[in-house]
């Protein structure tokens, strides 16, 4: 549906029957697209596979949300994996403001403090950095932001969630483990981990 922009699919990319998609929009190559609506202004980076709903966000790459599930308004970051029906909440039930919960310090740890944004918005989801991961049937309130290399389960995460968080208790995702897990997720898709993202996972951790 190309009556509000255009709908750009780059090469490699497949879509399965059913699949709806209004523009503007654009799919990076070897995107799979399945059974999925997509409305609102979304970009797709290279290697995503989708399913479910998505409203104008924009996906890193190689990022999964292949399950049902809606995503509206939010950035999801390179390599997270979104858990069968994770859905983010992007509006309000009294239409208000979203404020997001940020931390203090450009690398932040478990004892950061937090300074309150004010988007200027009443329809904002989540932010969600790289290689996160949630489980099935997480739900992610208004302005969520779940930082880089956490592992959510076990229940609705907070307003704002450290590095390398192992669940929603506190706990740290080890470094080792991650990286490990990283290697076999990244080698499904015939990519390696680079050398900078293990230098920082040891800064993270070491700050935590």
């Amino acid at each position: 549906d190309t009556r509000e922009g255009p709908v750009v699919i780059d090469e490699r990319c497949s879509l399965t029957p059913f699949t709806y998609i209004a523009g503007p929009f654009y799919a990076a190559p070897d995107c799979h697209l399945d059974n999925v609506r997509i409305t609102g202004g979304t970009v797709l980076g290279e290697g995503c596979r989708v399913g479910g709903e998505i409203e104008n966000s924009l996906f890193g790459r190689f990022s999964n949300k292949h399950h049902e599930g809606f995503v509206g308004h939010s950035l999801i970051g390179n390599w997270v994996n979104l858990g069968a029906l994770t859905t983010t909440s992007d509006l309000k039930n009294n239409y208000g403001e979203i404020r997001l919960q940020l931390p203090q310090e450009r690398f932040p740890t478990r004892a950061s403090s937090f300074f309150t944004l004010e988007t200027g918005k009443i329809k904002f989801g989540s932010i969600l950095g790289d290689c996160v991961k949630t489980a099935i049937g997480t739900m992610l309130n208004t302005g969520t932001v779940v930082d880089a290399g956490s592992n959510i389960f076990a229940g609705s995460p907070s307003s704002y969630v450290p590095p390398l968080s192992w669940g929603i208790t506190g706990h740290s995702y080890r470094p080792g483990r991650f990286l490990e897990d990283c290697e076999k997720i990244f080698a499904r898709r015939k990519q390696v981990v680079h050398p900078t993202m293990q230098e920082l996972v040891s800064l993270l951790s070491h700050l935590s």
